[in-house]
């Protein structure tokens, strides 16, 4: 984090928040996980192997627009690593290092130590090292960025797509998105199992958890990849224009998150949730039919799930259809704009 000049008024100085929360053992980091130089300089020093390449991902998050300004500080911080490892996992990359760019109103110690905590777990969990940053004073909001390594043979694009692969995603979808809209007061769930079903959708919206270790395993699998931040529909419609194809999408096999069971809903309303809800952080890829059987046997081993949701069709339609059985249903779904 640079340390040139001092952005927060308060007793406890920028060097000191650095030290105090974020400086965890930066002598011992130095010289694992590629580390040269890490906290404390203008910048960080990072190893690259001859064969890889570096895959780099930044996202902001602004109080009020991608968390409650009540959200507890934990849950921000850990939030904030795994959306961000989730775009890594999409390339197949290894998560290796983060920096961290914090707007606070205030020099809150308490608030502080929360966050520093949720950051710190997801950066355990997922592997990675914070190695710099900055802080200032202004309305809440963090930009984060992240770097981890590929195989430059093997990254994962968007672009891959082939016509006859299959469609796959990793796991249940429309959790956030029904999180979401509790916090709202838009949806009431079914008295039975209540309590399990709200800390299940809480869960899935501050708490996502970043599909890292499959993306290292799908680069040598899979054909294309994304990761389902902005929902299903629009971040798979992004593959297929990428990838000038189009694509059959099953509703039937889509793997709906366990609290729909809980909310009474029209079938219209939970393909929107689960299909343009967004924030899932599960991953969407294709892989050549030929891949399947040993995917799953590969997965089946490490106690994976992955769901198979449709397939690729001719680079002549890139139109995302959806089917319930053999009819086609029209759906007019939007995911998340940014602006």
């Amino acid at each position: 984090m640079s340390k040139n000049k001092q952005h927060l008024s308060s007793p406890l100085s920028e060097f000191d928040l650095i030290e105090r929360f974020f400086k965890r053992s930066s002598s011992l980091q130095e010289g694992n996980n590629g580390i040269i130089l890490g906290i404390g300089d203008d910048c960080a020093l990072l190893q690259l192997g001859s064969s890889e390449v570096i895959a780099a991902s930044i996202d902001s998050l602004v109080s009020g627009v991608h968390f409650f300004a009540d959200e507890k500080p934990f849950n921000i911080g850990y939030k904030a690593v795994m959306v961000n490892a989730s775009d890594l996992a999409a390339m197949g990359a290894k998560p290796r290092w983060l920096t961290l760019a914090l707007t606070l109103p205030e020099m809150d110690e308490n608030w502080l130590s929360l966050f520093s905590q949720g950051l710190f777990q997801a950066l355990a969990e997922t592997g990675m090292s914070l190695v710099g940053g900055d802080t200032t004073r202004g309305p809440l909001s963090l930009s984060v960025q992240v770097q981890g390594t590929v195989d430059k043979d093997k990254a994962l694009r968007r672009s891959g797509m082939q016509e006859g692969d299959v469609i796959y995603v990793s796991g249940p979808l429309g959790g956030a998105a029904l999180g979401l809209a509790h916090r709202l007061g838009n949806i009431q769930f079914n008295h039975d199992q209540k309590e399990k079903t709200l800390e299940l959708i809480e869960q899935a919206l501050c708490l996502p958890q970043a599909r890292w270790q499959l993306g290292l395993i799908l680069k040598d699998y899979a054909n294309s990849c994304i990761d389902i931040s902005d929902g299903l529909a629009a971040d798979l419609t992004h593959m297929l224009r990428q990838s000038a194809c189009g694509a059959k999408i099953n509703l039937a096999d889509i793997p709906y998150h366990l609290a729909f069971s809980s909310v009474n809903l029209s079938l219209n309303e939970k393909w929107q949730y689960a299909l343009a809800g967004g924030e899932d952080y599960e991953l969407c890829f294709s892989m050549n039919k030929n891949n399947e059987e040993k995917l799953l046997e590969k997965l089946k081993s490490k106690n994976i799930n992955i769901f198979r949701i449709g397939e690729v069709i001719s680079g002549d339609d890139k139109n995302l259809n959806f089917y319930l059985g053999r009819d086609e249903i029209k759906l007019n779904l939007s995911g998340y704009r940014h602006f």
